[in-house]
């Protein structure tokens, strides 16, 4: 699994990747287990990564932390910085 940022994640299968918010929860055996909800089904890691920018930023207007345009648009911006920064720590590796 990839971090992205936050609690966001992207995973893959053979068909697609998978995007979600990992969480825990308790298994059978009293156990507990990571799994991926909200997930989405992107075909492309660029759709993965704005879907969870998309996904956010939908979280903030929602919870009344964004109510005009160009707050929404700083905000997005400060995002999308965040998510560029660490595709770039993911460039210096190489």
């Amino acid at each position: 699994m990839i971090h992205v940022i936050n609690d966001w994640y992207i995973d893959a299968d053979p068909n697609c990747y998978i995007v979600g918010q990992l969480r825990k929860r308790k298994t059978k055996e009293g156990d507990t287990e990571d799994y991926l909800s909200n997930t989405k089904f992107p075909t492309t890691v660029s759709h993965a990564l704005e879907i969870v920018i998309d996904e956010i930023m939908r979280d903030k207007v929602a919870k009344g932390k964004i109510q005009d345009l160009v707050t929404y648009r700083e905000e997005l911006v400060k995002l999308s910085n965040k998510v560029l920064k660490k595709i770039g720590e993911f460039e210096k590796i190489k």
